[in-house]
Formats: C-alpha cells, structure tokens, sequence
C-alpha cells in the first residue's frame, strides 16, 4: 500500500489513505530480506532477472524522498552441508542465470568461527533487508504533513458507488484501492479471492560475540540488527491468534543450533500475519463488477522484493499507460 501510495503521488495524483496502526501486521513484524535464490536446491526465486535490478533503485529513491535510511545492502552467506554440494553447485552454476546472483566462496574463515560452514559457500550479489517498520513510520509522517493520511479504521459499510465516482463519508474520490493485507479476507468486495492468512514467527537473540555484517541462512536465516540478530521465519496456516507460541519459538531455536557454535540468549519474540495466495502470486486487479475498487495483495513472504516492480506496474495500467501480467491479474479467479 505504501508504494501504491508513493508512485501515486509521484504521478500527480491527489490521494488520501486511510490506515490504523496495527503492530501484528506482517509488514511491521517482517524481516524484510530481499534474496534473488530460494530454496534447498538455490533456484531463482520468481521473475528474478526483472525485479531484482528495480528493488534497490526504488527504495534508494523513496530514502531521499523521505530523508531516512530504511535500505540495507548486504550479502546472503548460505553454507555448504557438504563436499557432494559443493559438486552440486559446479554442475548447477551455469543453469538458469544463477552465476548473476550467486558467488562461491570456498574461504569462509570469519564463517567457520561461528558457524558449521566448513566446505564454504555461497554468497549473494543483490540482496539485503529493508527496515520496514522505519519505512512506514517515515511515509506515514510524509503523509501527515501533506495532509493525505487519515488515521482511522475504514468501514465497508459506509462506502458508496454512484455515478463513476466513489464516496466515503465527506471524501468523493474516482477510485479506491484496497491494500489490507491478509483482512482483505473480510472485504465483501474481495472476500471471493483465494487469499489465506499464513502466521509468521521471528526472534531478536544476541549471539555470544557476534561480529559478521553479512546475512546468514540455512535452514533459518540470521540477520544483523544493530547489537542483537533476527532470527527467522515459520510458517503456520492453522492457528488461534496473532501471539507468539512456544512451539515457534523451539522450532525456530533447534534450527539455529544446528547451525550455530556460540551461546545466544532471546531477547524478544514476535508474530505477524502474511497474506498469501494458493498460486503464490500477488492480487492485483479491478473488481469484476465495480469498475473504480481495486485491490494490490498477497505479496506474501517476499512483499520487499515483489512491491517496487508490481506497485509501478499497477499504477501504470492503472492510469492507462500499460498492461497487467496475468500471473497476478485477479481475472485468473473468476467471481461465482
């Protein structure tokens, strides 16, 4: 949403967003890694060559625009388990452009120190983390002083379509664009898209010692925050609430003691909700009957990497200047 926002007003529309804080969303909880590889078998992740030469250029940007660093440029270090996956990797290198985001790194001495990464490993050339919650706070402020931000819950119930235009209260606008993440699930707009609510677990721990800039990740990943490491993620589908659990909190410490050789203790526990999709691709799109409601959703776990290229892509099409990919178009689910 708050990228639809900016390239909005970077366009010269005249916008006003309405939102309430909410510390359980996915985006103030997340760690906010972009990385160009997923998976045990280091394949690109989706549209990779297209997305990942936008990512930095775009939240540069949107940090000069805002004056506030949120932008963390840093390598992705992901150890061998073994001298067979290190052959694995001279045989898969060349696949798939994969030698574009990936380097080898046999010497990994300041790893070893820390971490059971003996056989080495291999590092990412575009990735990092954004500082999310910064961002927000930041955009949030920028849209107060240019009066463009409401604080307050939106109500369905008051919103009303008539005659091409859409009116809400005192406000009467051309357009609304719903960006509610996983409560999207309660718009009666847009209840009929497959979006799921997938629960997400991080720690903030302090490794005994701890001095690597670079990001860590094997099997979870460890990410340097100023004095502590974030240490992350699960998945869980079936849940009560949006607290943290116990069961995560194990889960997501076993993981880190495999990897591991020094003592750490726990710091804070956090949890958040994701909105994702059975397709893992986004909701982007019109409503099949309301002409002027739209939505941008389900970005999911990789909303850093997938919001600068689709938020531009949206407010393009939206304004009639190109097209929608139709692996994100929401047509691909029809309304019964």
């Amino acid at each position: 949403g708050t990228l639809v926002a900016h390239n909005l007003i970077q366009k010269g529309k005249k916008i006003l967003v309405f939102d309430i804080f909410d510390e359980h969303s996915s985006s103030r909880v997340a760690a906010g890694l972009y990385n160009p590889v997923t998976g045990q078998r280091r394949t690109k992740t989706w549209l990779a060559d297209e997305l990942f030469p936008t990512i930095e250029p775009f939240y540069l940007s949107l940090e000069n625009l805002l004056q506030t660093k949120f932008l963390h440029k840093k390598s992705i270090f992901r150890p061998f388990d073994s001298t067979a996956d290190q052959n694995d990797w001279a045989g898969q290198s060349s696949e798939n452009g994969l030698q574009n985001f990936l380097e080898l790194t046999l010497s990994a001495e300041e790893y070893v120190r820390f971490y059971h990464a003996e056989k080495g490993g291999l590092k990412t050339k575009i990735s990092g983390y954004l500082d999310v919650k910064t961002l927000l706070d930041a955009f949030a402020e920028y849209l107060t002083k240019h009066n463009m931000l409401i604080q307050a819950a939106f109500s369905y119930s008051k919103i009303v379509f008539a005659n091409d235009k859409v009116c809400y209260e005192n406000v009467i606008a051309k357009s609304v664009i719903f960006c509610e993440g996983h409560m999207a699930r309660t718009n009666p707009l847009f209840n009929y898209l497959p979006l799921n609510a997938t629960k997400g677990e991080i720690l903030d721990v302090q490794i005994k010692d701890y001095n690597l800039s670079d990001i860590v990740n094997k099997g979870v990943f460890v990410l340097p925050e100023g004095k502590n490491q974030r240490i992350g993620s699960t998945y869980e589908w079936n849940f009560e609430d949006n607290s943290p659990t116990t069961k995560a909190k194990e889960e997501l410490c076993l993981k880190l003691e495999k990897i591991l050789k020094y003592p750490y203790r726990v710091i804070d526990h956090n949890a958040g909700i994701r909105p994702t999709t059975k397709d893992r691709r986004p909701l982007i799109g019109r409503h099949p009957e309301i002409k002027n409601a739209y939505i941008f959703n389900g970005l999911g776990t990789k909303g850093v990497s997938l919001a600068p290229y689709f938020s531009v892509m949206f407010v393009k099409w939206l304004l009639g200047e190109g097209t929608l990919l139709k692996e994100v178009d929401i047509n691909r689910f029809p309304k019964i």
